[in-house]
């Protein structure tokens, strides 16, 4: 779903929390700052679980408190719902707002 190289947007995938905190973090335009992944803390006890790529997205979205965990994980494969999505674009909202 966050491939820059497709032409169209996959209706049908699934989007997982690690793409969200991509998606989260390019929205507010803090992409550079994500790709230095090795500044941040990832305060999750599934920090290592989280694909190194995204680690930086992860933290920025968590830090910027739009993305939270749940019982001190990320969880970040797991599929996002409707429900959560629409609680993340109403943070996301909130933040650009102020």
């Amino acid at each position: 779903i966050i491939d820059a190289e497709e032409d169209t947007f996959p209706v049908n995938d699934t989007l997982t929390r690690e793409e969200l905190a991509v998606w989260i973090v390019r929205s507010m335009e803090l992409e550079e700052a994500a790709k230095h992944a090795d500044i941040y803390d990832l305060p999750f006890e599934d920090a290592d679980d989280i694909t190194e790529e995204y680690a930086g997205y992860a933290a920025l979205a968590y830090a910027e408190d739009i993305l939270q965990g749940s019982d001190n994980h990320f969880n970040p494969d797991d599929e996002v719902t409707l429900a959560h999505l629409a609680v993340t674009c109403f943070r996301l909202a909130e933040k650009q707002a102020n």
